[in-house]
């Protein structure tokens, strides 16, 4: 209550007019403070951020017909890629896989595929059987890329 108000009461009993009283002292009362604003509500809470995926990319660059397969993670994918420069896209939680080549068309020779893995700007070639599997890893929230060959002997 300010000093003015305090006098201005003061004055008013003084003077005996005791009906005023509670008007002057309605008007003379102190605002509540305003209660907080809620939170926005619009707003919600922020949920876990759900584990990255690694993008693995698989091309065929051979001409020949293969099934391709990979398995890791809890997780198994696999396709045909049956025309030259035909490419699958998956998207597989990061860790350890088994990427493994078959040949749909059967061959009398003893074939070997050799793959091109890239991944952060590094490639690394590997030779191997068909219906044979090498171990490939995938970092969670990369792209690496597979290209399936047939060498040239």
């Amino acid at each position: 209550m300010s000093l003015l108000v305090r006098r201005a009461l003061a004055v008013v009993l003084c003077a005996g007019l005791a009906a005023t009283v509670p008007a002057i002292a309605e008007a003379a009362e102190v605002p509540k403070p305003r209660p907080k604003a809620p939170a926005n509500p619009a707003k919600e809470p922020a949920k876990p951020a759900a584990p990255k995926k690694a993008k693995l990319i698989v091309c065929n660059h051979s001409g020949y017909s293969f099934g391709v397969q990979a398995y890791g993670a809890g997780e198994l994918r696999r396709t045909d890629l049956g025309a030259f420069d035909e490419c699958v896209e998956w998207a597989l939680p990061g860790g350890t896989f088994q990427f493994g080549i078959d040949m749909r068309i059967p061959s009398r020779k003893n074939v070997l595929v050799e793959v091109r893995i890239k991944q952060d700007g590094y490639a690394v070639y590997r030779r191997i059987p068909v219906s044979g599997t090498t171990n490939l890893y995938l970092g969670a929230g990369k792209t690496t890329s597979v290209a399936v060959f047939i060498p040239r002997s």
